[in-house]
């Protein structure tokens, strides 16, 4: 499992992540009701936020524009175990090492935790719509690695977000700026994702929106 990813699952357990409703509330009828995500991403190039300054005419962060697509994912990975009895996914939050000096080198050992299944369907459809997106901008960017796909608090939920990135120095003068332009981007980025996902035959569907923003990180 992706760092990135047992990371939002270990701040979704343990409630580090404001969201309202995670009991396995349906998906919008409206995608364009869902809110602007907010705070700071989970998966993205760098650590911007969303209060940072914006350079060029595209502030962000505003929904795609290109028409929504639909994805199913069956997920096969090994640090996943769906409980039926509880309904609820047991996953490897982290992991310890063990063992005492003069025993040789210490090994790792998992450290198991559990969610409803409901809410972590909703946390994986959000990073499998991420996902997507990046491929989905990947034919139309030859994967120019100036932009960032990840995954933010929205309103709610979750949204997937499509970040162009400028880098300051420690003076605040610019270092790299992305070699994707704002606005034809937007146009190509799909406005939702309604993606799926499957577990040990379970299934949890969510239409995920997705913004695009520019966003400035300075070098500390």
């Amino acid at each position: 499992m992706p760092r990135s990813r047992r990371a939002l699952l270990a701040a979704l357990a343990g409630g580090t992540v404001a969201l309202a409703g995670c009991g396995g509330r349906p998906p919008a009828a409206d995608p364009d009701e869902t809110a602007a995500p907010t705070g700071t991403d989970t998966a993205t190039t760098g650590t911007p936020t969303d209060d940072a300054p914006s350079l060029g005419d595209g502030r962000g962060p505003v929904r795609g524009e290109a028409d929504p697509v639909s994805v199913e994912r069956t997920v096969t990975d090994p640090d996943l175990t769906y409980l039926p009895e509880q309904h609820a996914v047991e996953y490897v939050a982290a992991y310890r090492h063990v063992g005492t000096p003069g025993d040789g080198p210490p090994t790792r050992e998992p450290v198991y935790e559990t969610m409803p299944f409901e809410r972590w369907g909703r946390t994986e459809c959000a990073s499998v719509a991420a996902d997507v997106v990046a491929d989905h901008l990947d034919a139309r960017t030859d994967g120019s690695p100036s932009v960032g796909f990840g995954t933010a608090p929205a309103g709610d939920g979750l949204a997937a977000t499509v970040n162009l990135t400028t880098t300051l120095d420690r003076d605040g003068d610019v270092v790299f700026t992305p070699d994707a332009s704002f606005h034809p981007t937007v146009a190509a980025t799909p406005r939702a994702v309604t993606a799926t996902v499957v577990l040990s035959g379970e299934s949890h569907t969510e239409t995920v929106p997705v913004w695009v923003r520019e966003l400035v990180q300075q070098q500390e």
